[in-house]
């Protein structure tokens, strides 16, 4: 009887001993990772490095100076700035205000320490060409940057010659309306696939933005006005054309207007007289 509570009491201490060890072992297993949480994690998080896609080499490169600059304004000493102290809607609102480029921003935090930067840069409408400028515009009529004339040819963008807009233009300036755009749309679309037109060049001539003179590969002008129904004038020439001028006297055009509601004007370059 005397051996069987001995051996009882010796597999209680057993037992005893198997749980006071799991908790020091448990406990030593914390304070490990305390450690190496405080030696590790805030590395982590702590903010190193900006990643930028979907941006050209250097617009992603402007982006990461100025995010880094704006990110570093919390900084509290020498120590970097935490990932969850990233300002995100700030840092998307001052990156649209800073690059007009810029059409949409989204702001990620991941870890190790990076902040993400997702953009999407602006589709131009329409290219202007303004003292010797090309202009990149926005579909509300605003300079939003600008390019090249080998940019232009080589993603076949609108181009305008504007003669009409003085004075300086700069990024940030409005130069023509919504409804201009348009309207400049449609003529680009409508001219090659309804009337077999391919527009060599479209101009504001100086008179004003009421105009527009579109230079076909013919060799001839086509005269517009930009404030009435582009439906309306297309009817007159489409009329023109069936009633009037056949396919050899559209070799011989000069211009044909189409500013006077109703009407079309034409001139022919033999007759040198409008008819």
């Amino acid at each position: 009887m005397r051996q069987r509570v001995t051996a009882d009491k010796k597999r209680k201490l057993s037992v005893s001993d198997a749980k006071q060890l799991m908790f020091v072992l448990g406990l030593v297993i914390l304070l490990v990772l305390i450690f190496l949480g405080a030696l590790i994690l805030p590395k982590q998080f702590k903010v190193t490095k900006i990643e930028v896609e979907d941006a050209t080499p250097e617009l992603s490169q402007k982006i990461k100076l100025f995010s880094m600059e704006l990110i570093n304004k919390r900084r509290n000493g020498s120590e970097p700035v935490s990932i969850f102290k990233v300002p995100r809607e700030v840092l998307e609102k001052e990156l649209l205000k800073q690059f007009p480029l810029i059409h949409t921003v989204q702001i990620l935090r991941e870890l190790p320490g990076t902040v993400h930067v997702t953009i999407q840069e602006k589709v131009p409408a329409a290219v202007f060409l303004v003292s010797d400028k090309y202009f990149l515009i926005d579909p509300n009529g605003i300079a939003f940057g600008t390019t090249n004339s080998e940019n232009v040819k080589k993603n076949e963008l609108i181009l305008v010659r504007d003669e009409h807009t003085s004075g300086e233009v700069n990024v940030g300036t409005s130069i023509v309306s919504t409804e201009f755009l348009t309207m400049l749309h449609e003529v680009f679309k409508q001219l090659p696939d309804r009337f077999n037109i391919q527009i060599e060049e479209a101009t504001i001539p100086t008179v004003g933005t009421q105009e527009l003179d579109v230079k076909t590969s013919e060799g001839w002008i086509l005269k517009l006005d930009t404030e009435r129904p582009t439906a309306d004038q297309f009817e007159v020439l489409d009329k023109v054309f069936t009633e009037e001028i056949d396919a050899k006297k559209r070799t011989l055009l000069k211009y044909l207007d189409l500013r006077v509601k109703g009407r079309g004007i034409y001139m022919l370059r033999s007759e040198g007289n409008e008819a």
